[in-house]
C-alpha cells in the first residue's frame, strides 16, 4: 500500500470514529437524591408544650424515645412534617396510618413510604384512638425548599392504659433521629411542663435516606 492510501484510510477510520463518538450515547452516570422529612409535635394547639423531656415512661425517670405533649381528651393528634428532597419533585412519600391498639392503650401508627413504596419507618402516636384516612397521605416537598404537611392521624384518650390523663405520646423508631434539642427525661417532668415551642419550631426527630437516579 503507497503512503498516500495509508494516510487517506488512517484518516478515514479516524473521522468515523469521531462521528460515531458524537452520534452514540454514552454511559449515563447515576445521581444520588436526598430526601429530608422532620417529624413536628403531632399536639393540635398552635403552641406545643412539652410536659415531659426524652423518656419511655415519664414517671419512671429514664431516658428514651417519646417526647410527651399537652393535648386535652378528644382533641386532634396530627401528623406534621416539614420536608424537602433534592430531586425536584412536589412530594417525599406517603404515609399509612394504622390502628396499632393494644388493650386498653390506644396507639395509632404512621408508617413513612418513599415514592417507591419503601418503608422508612415511622411514628408511634401513644395514647391516641386512630382516624385512618380513606388513602394514604401525600407528604408534600417543594425541591430543596421544605414543604409542611399536616393531616389527623387520630385523637388524644383520657385514663388510656386506664391511668394516663389525656395527653400525647410521640415515640420515635429506629430510623428516626431525635432532636437533642429538647431535654432529657432528667431535667424535664410532668409536674409543670419543660419546654413552650411553636409546633412549627423545632422538630421532634427527622429521617434522611437516599436514592439513585439519572
Amino acid at each position: 500500500m503507497s503512503r498516500f492510501w495509508f494516510r487517506l484510510t488512517a484518516l478515514f477510520v479516524f473521522a468515523t470514529g469521531l462521528v460515531a463518538g458524537v452520534l452514540l450515547p454514552s454511559e449515563a452516570s447515576a445521581t444520588t437524591y436526598t430526601y429530608y422529612v422532620t417529624s413536628q409535635p403531632g399536639t393540635n394547639s398552635g403552641t406545643a408544650v412539652l410536659t415531659c423531656g426524652w423518656h419511655s415512661i415519664c414517671t419512671s425517670g429514664t431516658d428514651g424515645n417519646a417526647l410527651d405533649w399537652q393535648n386535652s381528651s378528644s382533641s386532634a393528634v396530627y401528623w406534621r412534617s416539614w420536608s424537602s428532597n433534592t430531586q425536584g419533585i412536589d412530594w417525599v412519600g406517603r404515609v399509612s396510618v394504622q390502628n396499632r391498639d393494644q388493650g386498653t392503650c390506644h396507639t395509632t401508627y404512621a408508617e413513612l413510604k418513599t415514592p417507591l413504596g419503601t418503608s422508612m419507618d415511622g411514628i408511634y402516636f401513644l395514647h391516641t384512638a386512630s382516624s385512618i384516612p380513606s388513602s394514604p397521605p401525600y407528604v408534600m416537598s417543594s425541591g430543596a425548599y421544605p414543604v409542611t404537611t399536616y393531616f389527623v392521624v387520630g385523637s388524644s384518650v383520657s385514663n388510656d392504659c386506664e391511668t394516663w390523663p389525656a395527653h400525647l405520646h410521640q415515640e420515635r423508631t429506629s430510623y428516626w433521629a431525635k432532636n437533642s434539642y429538647f431535654p432529657t427525661r432528667a431535667t424535664c417532668d410532668n409536674d409543670a411542663g419543660c419546654q413552650y415551642d411553636d409546633v412549627w419550631g423545632p422538630y421532634h426527630s427527622k429521617i434522611t435516606w437516599y436514592a439513585s437516579g439519572y
